[in-house]
């Protein structure tokens, strides 16, 4: 009765040109699958760096449209440092017409330095509805916010001043 969902973490490079610079950025996704009967699978954990950003993209394989929330970002458990909520902003619900696919926005993990240099498990809340608001399915999948590679640059050094507090 269910299907599957696939997991990605993907590297959309958006290169910027100028002073002789280029920055690459991180998208992470998961890819959502709503069955015929308006069930959803089980969505792997999800890893995504700290600092970058994060999208799903559903595929609605059933008959009718339906309304899918990301909701209820919780950490998965208290004795790891990490804010409460690992988004800057809210994910905006998606409508997702029969047969067809849609993305979320496109949203941003809080900055490396909240999370302390170690992977966070939050918990979250995938719901589907029908437009009219009756409830067809919800799952809580894991979102893993990671470290960057090489670690927290910045709010956590010698402090101010560099070495022997700025009196070389």
């Amino acid at each position: 009765m269910r299907l599957f969902a696939v997991t990605v973490c993907a590297m959309l490079a958006t290169l910027w040109l100028g002073s002789n610079r280029v920055v690459a950025q991180t998208t992470c996704f998961t890819v959502v699958v709503i069955d015929a009967k308006g069930g959803i699978s089980q969505p792997g954990p999800v890893p995504c760096e700290s600092g970058k950003r994060i999208r799903w993209k559903v595929h609605n394989l059933s008959t009718e449209e339906v309304v899918v929330s990301f909701v209820n970002f919780k950490k998965g458990t208290d004795d790891v440092e990490g804010p409460p909520d690992p988004l800057t902003e809210a994910v905006p619900p998606v409508n997702v017409k029969a047969g067809d696919d849609e993305e979320t926005k496109k949203i941003k993990l809080k900055d490396p330095a909240q999370f302390g240099g170690v992977t966070v498990r939050y918990t979250y809340d995938i719901k589907v509805a029908k437009p009219t608001g009756e409830d067809l399915d919800m799952l809580d999948p894991d979102l893993e916010v990671t470290p960057p590679p090489g670690g927290i640059k910045g709010g956590r050094g010698r402090g101010r001043g560099g070495r022997n507090g700025g009196s070389n």
